[in-house]
């Protein structure tokens, strides 16, 4: 988030401003500076307690939801492994499965199929970044293609019917519809994946702005997994606290990078 509000105020003119880390500077030790310094060129240093800290307080909306009942037990399970992930001082693409792999104790039910489906679409997604070769294009793309359908398929099998009322003398079942709002992710997912892949290196941003591919990767894998996160928030009835907690943590930064952005 810092190296991309680095380059947005080069973009703007700031050329005084270094760029001191890079995509994971301050975290897993790639800026070349000690932990106990600000690695980063805009943001907030982030100490580990901090962290700690706001991993508490997210837990606590969960944890009292929980505890009045008010909140399925796999669903809190799948907040709090979120909580870890959105707010851990160091945090890999593969931690997606921490809540992702739970909430699969709940595909039995059609209310939480789709849910299901856009998680692993979404984790799938996450860890593309990992697989940046232009030799391992067409399989990453073949394991997302391939595995979307395949796995909305095994939903549909694996589902419990789930009889509704009878209207008349007709009496149906209930399966688990097509998430559209989820293909919708997946398709958002797709076009920033090939605007990184394809269209990026062969056009003029590639040279220009070789950061914008992975960037655009970046923040889409950002706003969907806040978008499931708050989803989830809702269905635990902590939305309200949800938004709380993310507006603050963005205002904090929006003020940051205003204040850097005028004093320098």
């Amino acid at each position: 988030m810092d190296w991309s509000a680095c380059r947005a105020m080069k973009l703007a003119g700031k050329d005084e401003i270094e760029c001191q880390s890079l995509l994971s500077g301050g975290l897993v030790g790639t800026s070349g500076t000690e932990i106990n310094e600000n690695p980063y060129s805009v943001l907030f240093a982030v100490p580990p307690i901090a962290s700690l800290l706001l991993i508490i307080i997210s837990l606590y909306g969960v944890l009292v939801q929980v505890a009045k009942n008010r909140c399925n037990l796999v669903v809190g399970l799948c907040l709090s492994a979120y909580s870890f992930f959105l707010f851990g001082w160091h945090v890999h693409e593969k931690a997606t499965l921490m809540f992702a792999v739970p909430m699969g104790l709940l595909i039995t039910q059609p209310k939480w199929a789709g849910l299901y489906w856009e998680l692993m679409m979404v984790s799938t997604f996450a860890v593309f970044p990992l697989i940046f070769r232009p030799q391992e294009l067409l399989l990453k793309w073949a394991i997302l293609g391939l595995y979307a359908p395949a796995c909305w398929w095994g939903l549909q099998n694996f589902t419990h019917p789930v009889a509704l009322q009878p209207r008349g003398n007709n009496q149906g079942v209930h399966k688990p519809s097509v998430p559209w709002l989820g293909v919708l992710l997946l398709t958002i997912c797709g076009l920033a994946e090939v605007f990184c892949s394809v269209v990026h290196p062969v056009s003029s941003l590639g040279k220009r702005y070789p950061f914008l591919g992975l960037l655009a990767v970046s923040v889409t894998n950002a706003v969907t997994v806040l978008y499931l996160w708050l989803r989830l928030c809702a269905e635990a009835q902590i939305l309200k606290f949800g938004l709380g907690l993310i507006g603050s943590l963005l205002v904090l930064c929006c003020g940051r990078f205003l204040w850097v952005f005028f004093t320098n």
